[in-house]
């Protein structure tokens, strides 16, 4: 899609689509970027990642946001508006382990019941 850098505007729609399911990972990390000469390429990759997983803990999800630019020299902005994205869905056992084993935490699941009895006493939500 077209999108200029930093922007990501296919955010919006997934994070609605995922409201349900916890957000794992550093939200407040942004783009990252690195050159990959792997299989003989020489480009430069901009990369922005969101991980999510199903309220059952066996769904994970990966929204990759991608530019690429020609050359593996360090650059702050793409050289070009061409934003790919991908999401990637795992079925797995344990989806917060399937994310753990690449280095992303997701934070511990609330307790429905403790909620749903908090709301019946008025007392106010855990955040």
């Amino acid at each position: 899609m077209k999108a200029e850098y930093p922007l990501t505007p296919a955010l919006e729609h997934y994070a609605k689509l995922f409201t349900t399911w916890r957000q794992c990972g550093a939200p407040e990390k942004g783009w990252d970027g690195y050159g990959d000469v792997s299989d003989g390429q020489n480009r430069y990759r901009h990369n922005f990642v969101r991980y999510w997983i199903s309220p059952a803990n066996d769904r994970a999800v990966t929204l990759l946001f991608e530019y690429q630019s020609g050359g593996v020299a360090y650059r702050k902005r793409p050289d070009n508006d061409n934003q790919f994205v991908a999401v990637i869905q795992y079925r797995v056992r344990d989806a917060a382990a399937h994310f753990a084993s690449i280095n992303v935490q997701c934070s511990k699941a609330p307790n429905p019941t403790v909620e749903r009895d908090a709301r019946k006493s008025g007392a106010r939500p855990s955040p």
